[in-house]
């Protein structure tokens, strides 16, 4: 890959471009993590910057919590269970959870995909960050918004909420009959060949992943990714999730109909898993993951086959508004473009 290590291929005028925005940022102590860019379905850039851990740099390998970028594994799991005809994303929830409250009844599997169910965000709650660096089961997280009335009708309108993801991850368990990380693995990670990802069950760090940080030299608190599960607890590297963005535009993952569903964007231009947006005139599938130590963001083009990966381990990066600088000076036009520079 372009960037990516020695002897590698040099990098294109824009791929320089963007390293040298980069390592600015890093020097200035606004980045450190790993960055991949792709432009018609070629990578331009992929590279580490700054520290994973003491003396420790960032590499284009290595392994980042993800956050709520998680999320569309998540759906991703829960359409390939329709697409093998072991469900529907309009059945009720109740049908696949235990001790179902009457306040859920009337509530679909699309409803949680789309943030449309009127569940309570459990991690909004004053007890969350007090508590995020201890284990919990799936079931320990449903019974602390379990007895929440909904905040409204479901349908109606759209709330973020990681209750709701908590709830799919049970779903795929109950109807899979697997784990949820061992589901993941099973129908995507291996087929695909993503051998950097997978569910953070260590208790501390990722074997070859990164620490998280605030800013840079001022290390993070722990969360324990089992205090978000399905809702964001997966890590993986740029490469990898760049394999994942590749498949997308296949039948390797799911099938056509099930990745229509995917990107039809419901309320607050929100699909399953993935906000679907027009900026600039450019129809952008993206989505942010945000968490203790964590910063991340990952932007798909499919009109210009163009992808940009942002993984920070540092929690303070503004990983969305470096996604939308890079997407600024890929989409440049002549008239705008920075003249290239020799090295």
């Amino acid at each position: 890959m372009p960037g990516s290590g020695p002897g590698a291929p040099p990098l294109s005028p824009l791929g320089r471009e963007i390293d040298t925005y980069l390592t600015g940022l890093t020097s200035s102590g606004q980045f450190q993590g790993a960055v991949l860019v792709a432009q018609n379905g070629e990578v331009v850039i992929a590279r580490g910057y700054g520290n994973a851990d003491d003396n420790v740099p960032n590499t284009a390998q290595t392994r980042f919590r993800l956050a709520s970028i998680t999320k569309q594994f998540t759906a991703a799991a829960i359409l390939a269970l329709q697409q093998d005809g072991k469900l529907t994303v309009d059945d009720a929830i109740c049908t696949y959870l235990d001790r179902c409250p009457d306040a859920w009844k009337l509530l679909t599997i699309r409803h949680l995909l789309t943030h449309t169910s009127g569940l309570v965000d459990y991690t909004a709650f004053a007890s969350f960050e007090p508590t995020e660096m201890n284990p919990a089961t799936p079931q320990e997280l449903v019974e602390r918004f379990r007895n929440f009335p909904l905040s409204f009708a479901p349908g109606t309108l759209y709330h973020y909420c990681n209750s709701n993801y908590v709830l799919l991850g049970l779903i795929i368990e109950r109807v899979s009959g697997m784990e949820y990380a061992d589901y993941l693995e099973q129908r995507f990670f291996a087929p695909l060949g993503m051998t950097n990802t997978g569910y953070d069950t260590n208790r501390g760090t990722i074997v070859g992943g990164a620490q998280g940080y605030v800013t840079p030299g001022k290390k993070s608190g722990f969360l324990d990714a089992s205090t978000l599960y399905a809702s964001g607890g997966l890590y993986s590297t740029v490469g990898d999730l760049f394999r994942w963005d590749q498949a997308l535009y296949t039948e390797e993952a799911l099938s056509r109909a099930q990745l229509d569903q995917m990107f039809t964007p419901a309320l607050r231009n929100y699909g399953f898993g993935w906000k679907i947006e027009t900026i600039d005139g450019r129809r952008r599938i993206s989505h942010p993951g945000n968490m203790t130590g964590v910063a991340t963001f990952f932007a798909r083009y499919p009109d210009d086959r163009a992808t940009i990966i942002v993984l920070a381990n540092m929690e303070y990066a503004n990983a969305e508004g470096i996604a939308n600088y890079i997407a600024s000076r890929m989409f440049a036009s002549p008239a705008t473009a920075t003249p290239s520079v020799n090295r």
